[in-house]
């Protein structure tokens, strides 16, 4: 998990479920495991605010429960190689010329 997120305290305790058997059911069930398959979730509502919601890059950290912008901005990056803020950018950038 990274280091600035939050994580929902007594997950296994409320679930009654190990850590091994959540990640086994997450692969069974959508063929990745449960980090990863969170990172894919975290990732896409990341990339929807961004898009959609037009909030500032600090507030889509907090809504997505990272403790700042700058953690944020690591796992952003680490996902798909662009800081939120120029993933944003080319989402608004005028089509190109094709021939």
């Amino acid at each position: 998990m990274a280091p600035g997120r939050r994580v929902r305290p007594g997950l296994g305790y409320e679930t009654r479920t190990r850590t091994r058997t959540r990640t086994r059911a997450t692969r069974a069930g959508a063929g990745t495991g449960a980090k990863a398959f969170l990172d894919q979730r975290t990732l896409l509502e990341a990339k929807r605010l961004l898009a959609h919601a037009g909030l500032p890059i600090g507030r889509c950290a907090h809504r997505l429960g990272f403790r700042d912008t700058a953690n944020f901005t690591t796992f952003f990056r680490r996902q798909t190689g662009l800081a939120p803020t120029a993933w944003a950018a080319g989402l608004h950038l005028p089509p190109s010329n094709l021939p």
